[in-house]
């Protein structure tokens, strides 16, 4: 059976909620510099949400081996960001 990721461009705070959903199922995300994405990806043309998110889709199956995955904060820091 193949493991399902998540890979995602990282915006910061806009984040939150997704890592927090992801990890509470143990799920493994990755979050991705969008300049990181688009210097080795195959779609050069365009910016918009479909065109991002397949130049994510194409990083995180060619880079599998390069992601790195979120890990849980400690509860806390947790505590102190919110």
């Amino acid at each position: 059976a193949h493991d399902i990721i998540f890979a995602a461009e990282f915006t910061g705070i806009y984040n939150s909620h997704l890592v927090k959903v992801l990890l509470a199922n143990n799920q493994k995300l990755a979050l991705l510099h969008t300049n990181c994405v688009k210097s080795v990806t195959s779609i050069n043309r365009g910016k918009d949400d479909v065109i991002d998110s397949k130049r994510i889709a194409e990083y995180a199956m060619r880079f599998y081996d390069k992601l790195q995955f979120v890990k849980p904060n400690s509860k806390s820091v947790e505590k102190i960001k919110s």
